[in-house]
């Protein structure tokens, strides 16, 4: 409790002191421009999905605009994720496991940055976790209820950040993997979870559809996003600007100005280049790979102290990792859990560094490192402790 309780004062109050969540012509000034059409009752696009704007709408938009009211929900959602990891923790190495993971969680650095912002991160990290504790549950009751409920916070996750529409087939392999029962009922759990996430991403589709006679699948992003994957500047932000600019000038040159034919455009157009060219895309993966696991922030747009808290912070934690990631692999058999969380990292790593990627786009699976930093810390710890009490 008392670690659940610092780390939401840690959130709130680095949120309230820094009190700029709102950066402008940035993806925060977006969603708080789609929240306002959403408070408004008024279509607010459909660029980006809609699961966050629609939170910002019900915390800032509604309740008349007032910032601290807002990042003050924002810390209460954020520091949900450390109840949530101090459970899975605890789960799969013990009390003092969790609690060590919690901790972890509860003064990472860059989800105290995030939860100050208006930035979809900090939704989506708790969407993200509450979902992998749905997986869980329904693996361990070998329920149908639970696979229903599982799919309808996959299906919120989805709409709060489309990276995680490609992860839908680790969820479902997991449950049919995993789930005590027959074939069958495992196989019926796997429907349960679809229905939940068609049922929302169907009425998301239904919604636009209403205002714009097309049907879209998340957002109309997801064209720009592979076509910012082909672009070879990936740590240069004058090549960056450079490259968006051209982008925007051939769209004009060609006359597209709906949006949905705009995306069509640029994921033809990208995928085209990919099928051509699957060399230099293989090399670009890898250099996306290594930019998503970077341990220090873009130096164009971080300043100096955050990018040393980075490497201070994520050197150890990563170590830390790895190391819980081969001890827990150690034992036969593998626990589940620590299979489908390194499973899951796995996935989520592979569809980062198809698309464009940036760091932040990694903090919503720290809270998984950091359950197996506590794994890892708390035995080490436990053994040491053990060892002279046995002596005397």
């Amino acid at each position: 409790m008392y670690v659940l309780i610092g780390g939401w004062a840690l959130r709130f109050g680095s949120a309230a002191w820094r009190h700029q969540p709102i950066a402008p012509g940035g993806d925060a000034e977006m969603y708080v421009n789609m929240a306002r059409a959403f408070a408004s009752g008024r279509f607010p696009g459909q660029g980006h999905p809609p699961v966050f704007p629609l939170f910002l709408s019900l915390t800032y938009g509604l309740l008349g605009q007032k910032i601290l009211l807002a990042l003050f929900i924002q810390s209460c959602v954020s520091a949900l994720v450390i109840g949530m990891v101090y459970r899975i923790g605890t789960d799969l190495g013990g009390e003092f496991a969790g609690l060590l993971a919690a901790a972890g969680v509860a003064v990472d650095p860059f989800l105290l940055f995030y939860n100050s912002v208006f930035l979809s991160e900090t939704l989506f990290t708790t969407l993200l976790l509450a979902t992998f504790l749905s997986l869980l549950r329904t693996i361990k009751d070998s329920s149908l209820s639970w696979a229903w409920v599982c799919g309808l916070l996959l299906g919120l996750a989805i709409l709060c950040r489309g990276i995680l529409l490609p992860c839908i087939p680790f969820f479902l392999v997991a449950m049919i993997g995993y789930l005590r029962g027959s074939l069958g009922r495992r196989l019926l759990a796997a429907l349960f979870c679809v229905a939940g996430v068609a049922l929302l991403l169907g009425a998301w589709s239904a919604y636009v559809h209403h205002y714009t006679s097309s049907w879209l699948l998340v957002d109309s992003h997801k064209g720009e996003n592979m076509y910012w994957a082909i672009d070879p500047g990936l740590n240069d932000l004058a090549a960056e600007q450079k490259y968006l600019a051209a982008m925007k000038q051939d769209i004009a040159q060609h006359g597209l100005k709906d949006a949905l034919q705009i995306d069509t455009y640029l994921m033809n157009k990208a995928t085209d280049w990919i099928k051509h060219h699957p060399e230099q895309y293989f090399v670009l993966m890898i250099r996306k790979f290594f930019k998503f696991w970077c341990l220090i922030p873009h130096r164009e747009i971080y300043s100096r102290s955050q990018r040393l808290i980075s490497v201070l912070f994520m050197t150890p934690l990563l170590l830390l990792a790895l190391a819980g990631m081969a001890l827990e692999f150690q034992h036969k058999p593998v626990h589940p859990t620590a299979v489908m969380m390194l499973a899951f990292i796995v996935t989520y790593t592979l569809a980062n560094i198809i698309i464009w990627t940036e760091i932040r786009y990694r903090v919503p699976i720290h809270p998984f490192l950091e359950i197996f930093a506590g794994v890892f810390l708390a035995q080490k710890i436990e053994k040491t402790v053990s060892v002279p009490a046995a002596a005397s």
